[in-house]
């Protein structure tokens, strides 16, 4: 499917009325324990599903609208499956605090002689951990997207996991779903670059100076020292603000982004979500169509 995802999905929020006034306001949520973060899931994948199905309309002008009457529903969902899906690279970092454990056990209880080669071996067998803890955080990371968007349009959480259903999906077009993972690491590289100048600048603009300010002041300057302490509060406080700010857009990015891939496989034809999807009645209908010479 020929869409520039990331360039396409960005255009979707800059043409939304009020796009920022929106992104401001999502990020103000997430400081509401729980609900706000399923509030947060509800809303952009529900915009993400309706590009899924074929539907081009901008972010929805009301974040607690719930226009389809399943927001709420569908973010705890997405955000059950996603703490689910998120436990299971826990397993690779306590196999390696296990093994690490039990090799320094080992090393300590034997000889000096033996000492160097069980270290030797405990360090390959931690790095073949790590390299797998990562592998499967990368395969867990795209298996959350894909189950999500299907959450998104099933409106049940057993959608998700259907590891048949996403594994297909997934091997049907590696190529989009591994641009959109890569992109979001460039972007999410790029927010970051941005986040560390801007805290910069503010190191060397305000806060520097306010805290020389404070080591001059003296014990009856109180009132001052609180207000130099105040102003450095509210600068660290604006700047983490907007950092969560651009990382919500990255959020809204990745799930509209999702949405324009998943709509590659004809959404509006599928059924039951057990029943095969378009693209799978094709492939299993080809060798009958084309039978060997």
């Amino acid at each position: 499917m020929h869409i520039e995802y990331f360039r396409t999905a960005a255009a979707d929020i800059k043409n939304s009325p009020g796009w920022l006034g929106k992104l401001c306001l999502l990020t103000l949520l997430l400081a509401i324990p729980v609900f706000g973060i399923i509030v947060v899931t509800g809303y952009l994948y529900g915009w993400a599903r309706d590009i899924a199905w074929g539907t081009k309309n901008p972010l929805p002008p009301r974040i607690f609208g719930n226009e389809d009457g399943k927001l709420y529903e569908r973010g705890l969902y997405i955000c059950v499956f996603m703490f689910v899906c998120a436990l299971i690279p826990q397993i690779f970092t306590f196999a390696a605090m296990l093994v690490s454990g039990t090799g320094v056990a080992v090393t300590s209880a034997a000889g000096s002689s033996a000492n160097y080669g069980a270290m030797a071996g405990m360090g390959v067998v931690l790095s073949l951990l790590s390299l797998a803890g990562s592998v499967v955080a990368l395969a867990i990371m795209l298996y959350q997207w894909v189950g999500s968007m299907r959450i998104s349009i099933y409106g049940r959480i057993s959608a998700g996991f259907q590891v048949n259903k996403v594994l297909a999906m997934i091997k049907k077009d590696p190529k989009g779903i591994f641009k959109i993972f890569g992109m979001s690491l460039l972007v999410g590289f790029l927010i970051g670059l941005v986040i560390s100048v801007l805290f910069a600048v503010a190191a060397l603009v305000a806060i520097v100076p306010l805290a020389g300010m404070l080591s001059e002041i003296d014990g009856g300057s109180a009132g001052s020292a609180f207000g130099a302490l105040a102003v450095m509060m509210g600068v660290l406080l604006v700047l983490l603000y907007l950092s969560m700010v651009l990382c919500m857009w990255l959020m809204a990015l990745i799930a509209r982004a999702l949405g324009y891939w998943t709509s590659q496989f004809n959404v509006p034809a599928w059924q039951g979500q057990e029943a095969p999807m378009p693209f799978e009645l094709e492939q299993a209908s080809y060798p009958a169509q084309h039978p060997q010479q």
